[in-house]
């Protein structure tokens, strides 16, 4: 059989390891980055096809690299990638790995708490004059001009599938008005860690990075009103995203509490698994899909899940099988009781639900289903 050209199109070197999703005799994967070439790590420097800094140069580029093309997968859907998407013959097949950016930063009030959307509201007014005045102008000069969400729909249109992590996730979008291609499911290639009686300290985590999706405030709030021990250890991812005037303000809102330790640096994965292996509980208030490594790393090393019950990821975990703790109905409870462990049962459940949801969307079972697309 000869082999079928795919053209990986990714703008975040955090997520270039999604390539291994494609190993297999059957595809050539070529992979594009986007990005800034010095971010990438060295195993896959070597292999990645770089592209010119001006757009026009890009787009002549990357239309040479993807002519031949079977298929091509795009991460995000920026300005430049849906005008190169609506260039693309039909005969080449698109899909669209989905992490949310594109849609989620149009719906911030299905993703941001009211406390994080109040501190977002006054980060635009903090912008200096001039730049409100550019703002205030720009607005009145191109309200009407809808010809970038015009193009950003006639896009999905033109994209064959999308590939998402949740069936759950791709109905509420769809709820919410987005016209999209048919869900194809990312193939889960979680490693499951052989289990062990890790020895759990009076440890919890805590997010996982600056993000304003995190709605960190609330839970600062919580904390704050709950008399915790002095013994507790509160370890808060704070290494990934923008720094503004939200971190600041999380920043300084955790500092009044004395077991929280903001982590800044970057792990490696031996110290990552470290951490979770020590620890008893990690909360995540994000109310969209994100974080699901936090969290199936949480799974494959017992911790306690504390999810918002306004996460979508909440409910398909419940669906899976896991047991997932409720941060409106369980946290607070939990942490006036040292509520924050699970039974080894527990521990045993949620790791039979993951070897089952590993075996439901294996590797093998996605690329049939490429295959097949492919031999339409």
């Amino acid at each position: 059989m000869i082999q079928k050209k795919i053209i990986h199109i990714h703008t975040d070197p955090k997520f270039l390891f999604h390539i291994n999703g494609y190993s297999s005799r059957f595809f050539d994967n070529r992979l594009v980055f986007l990005g800034n070439p010095e971010d990438l790590d060295e195993e896959y420097k070597k292999n990645t096809i770089l592209l010119p800094p001006s757009d026009k140069e890009r787009h002549t580029k990357l239309k040479q690299i993807c002519e031949d093309a079977d298929l091509i997968t795009i991460s995000y859907l920026s300005t430049f990638c849906v005008d190169f998407v609506l260039s693309l013959p039909d005969n080449i097949k698109i899909i669209w790995r989905f992490f949310g950016l594109e849609i989620y930063s149009k719906e911030r009030k299905l993703v941001y708490s009211k406390l994080t959307l109040k501190v977002f509201e006054s980060e635009i007014q903090k912008l200096p004059l001039i730049i409100r005045v550019k703002y205030f102008i720009w607005n009145l000069l191109y309200k009407n001009d809808t010809s970038k969400e015009d193009n950003f729909k006639l896009a999905l249109k033109r994209i064959d599938y999308f590939l998402g992590i949740m069936d759950d996730e791709y109905e509420l979008l769809k709820f919410l008005g987005y016209d999209l291609p048919p869900f194809i499911q990312v193939p889960m290639f979680f490693l499951e860690k052989n289990q062990e009686k890790y020895n759990k300290s009076q440890i919890i985590l805590f997010g996982n990075g600056r993000n304003q999706g995190n709605n960190h405030l609330d839970i600062l709030e919580l904390f704050k009103k709950i008399n915790l021990p002095k013994s507790l250890q509160i370890k808060m991812f704070f290494s990934y995203g923008q720094d503004g005037n939200y971190s600041l303000k999380v920043r300084r809102k955790s500092e009044q509490i004395e077991q929280i330790e903001i982590i800044e640096q970057f792990f490696s994965n031996n110290e990552f698994e470290s951490l979770y292996k020590a620890a008893a509980a990690f909360i995540f208030n994000g109310y969209r899909q994100m974080a699901i490594g936090n969290i199936l790393a949480a799974v494959n090393f017992g911790v306690k899940i504390y999810l918002s019950e306004k996460n979508v990821s909440y409910k398909w975990l419940l669906k899976n099988d896991f047991i997932i703790h409720s941060i409106e109905k369980d946290l607070s409870f939990d942490l006036n009781n040292n509520n924050i462990y699970l039974s080894l049962s527990e521990i045993q459940k949620n790791y039979n639900s993951l070897k089952a949801i590993n075996h439901k969307h294996s590797m093998e079972k996605f690329q049939s289903r490429l295959l097949s697309i492919l031999e339409k």
